[in-house]
This record gives structure tokens, sequence and C-alpha cells, in this order.
């Protein structure tokens, strides 16, 4: 585990660099006009990818902090808080905060802890103070699967879900599949899973049919919950207790592949493109 770990942080070190460019030119755009929502996208990705992907390589610290500024950029993206000089000045703070982290690890040396929690806590503040100011919506009916989701706008990436309970799984499966045109969201437990589809639309979930260590079919019952509700959703479901009984109701089920384990990841981001997701693979 620790090879695969290690493979993915060297991986994953040029991209970390190219996105926190990126979260920088965005930053510095919406210096000149604040209210500029493409850029306010553009900010949002690049903080949610390296959260996403510092999570996945175990960065743990980098995809905590980063959560806190992802947090307040979703309130600006969804109108709830506006993107003041004061915002901007602490997300430009934070991104090279972000940076003396990933220095730390890749270049050597050592990151001022202090500087984190400074940011984090002024952050929080701001949080809090645009609470009072929120309109308040009407809360949505209490339905299983009629949550309200946030839908993706054209101009936001694809969403893929991918619930297993393999950690090993998870992490190559999302770190192969994300890409800056796609958000991958992972689950170990049907819990979560659940959650996150109440809450995203998603293009494609791929799941794993036996979650729980005994002789189930979770992942299949995950796949009739899907169809049920969200009709357009994809799914992938994998197994590695597969049979031609198991394979012909995933199918029944509305499954749009079926692959028994160790999954060809090529493979699967090639099918995956088919669909129109431009993963990286």
């Amino acid at each position: 585990m620790e090879d695969i770990i290690g493979k993915l942080q060297e991986t994953f070190k040029e991209e970390a660099y190219e996105l926190l460019t990126e979260l920088e030119a965005g930053l510095l755009e919406l210096e000149h006009n604040p209210g500029d929502m493409e850029q306010v996208g553009r900010v949002f990705r690049a903080m949610h990818t390296i959260k996403g992907s510092g999570a996945t390589c175990e960065f743990h610290e980098i995809a905590a902090f980063t959560h806190e500024l992802e947090t307040t950029f979703d309130k600006v993206r969804k109108g709830k808080m506006t993107a003041t000089k004061e915002l901007i000045d602490l997300a430009l703070t934070a991104r090279d905060h972000i940076q003396s982290l990933f220095d730390a690890f890749y270049k050597g040396g050592s990151a001022d802890e202090s500087k984190g929690a400074e940011i984090t806590a002024t952050l929080k503040k701001l949080f809090s103070d645009s609470a009072g100011k929120e309109p308040v919506a009407p809360a949505p009916a209490s339905s299983k699967g009629k949550s309200t989701r946030e839908e993706p706008a054209k101009s936001e990436p694809k969403r893929i879900l991918i619930v297993d309970d393999e950690p090993t799984i998870l992490l190559t499966l999302s770190y192969a599949l994300r890409s800056s045109e796609v958000e991958v969201i992972t689950a170990s437990r049907l819990e979560p899973a659940e959650e996150a589809l109440a809450r995203y639309a998603f293009d494609l979930v791929i799941v794993d049919i036996r979650m729980s260590g005994i002789l189930g079919i979770e992942g299949l019952e995950l796949l009739s919950y899907i169809k049920r509700y969200w009709p357009k959703t994809e799914v992938i479901v994998m197994t590695a207790h597969g049979s031609t009984e198991i394979k012909q109701e995933a199918y029944d089920r509305g499954a749009r592949y079926y692959y028994e384990k160790p999954v060809d990841i090529t493979e699967l981001a090639e099918r995956v493109r088919s669909m129109g997701i431009p993963v990286k693979g």
C-alpha cells in the first residue's frame, strides 16, 4: 500500500503545481472583476481538485486545509457570499500556504503550521459572518432519493462516484479517472454514497457489488436505487466474486458495464471516455 501511495504522490507532483498556478491565475482575475462567476468556478474547481487529489494521495493536512477554502468559495459560487477583496487576498495567502506544504514534502524543509491555523480561523469567521445575510430557502420535502441535488452547470466538470470498500481501488481509480474536466468523489460505504447521490448529480457511478465482507449484493441494491431515482446516471459494477448469474442480474438492473476484478484500468478508462466523460486514464 505504501508503494502505491508513494507512486501516486510522485505522479501528482506536476499536477499539484499546475493546479496552484491555475488557482493563482483565477484569483488574480477575480481581483479585477469580483463578480466574474466563470472565474469563481475556475477557482473552486482548482481548490476542489487539490483537495480531492490531495486526499487520494494521503496529503491529509493539505486536503483538510483546502477543504475550508473550498467550502467558503462554494458559498460564493452559489451566490451566498461575495468575493470581497478581503476574501480574495486571504485566498491568495492560502494558496501560498498550500504551496509551502507541497514544497515541504517534495523539496524538503518545513511549513509554518501556525499560518494554516490562522488562515483557517479567518475563513471560518468570514463564513460565520455571512451566515446571517443568507436568504432562508424553504426546506425541501423529505423523501428518499428526492433531496435537492447540486446539478452541474454546463461549464462544470463531469462527476463520477466510486463506491468500494477497498482503499487501494478507491485510490487507484480516483487518480486514474480524475482530470481537469472530471470530478471524482469516493465512498467506502453505502451510507456516504447515498448522501453524495442525494447532493450531487453524477454522470457515472462505479460500484463494487460486495461491500460488507459477507455474501451480500449491496452494490446491486445501490444500482437499483440509482436507476429508480436517477435513470440517466450510468452505472458500472465490479466484483471479485462474479458468476454468470450475478453478471446477468447486474445487466437486468440497468448496469452499463460489468467487470470482474482485477479491472484493467486502461480498458475501463476507454469505456468511460466512450460515454462522453473525458477521464485522464
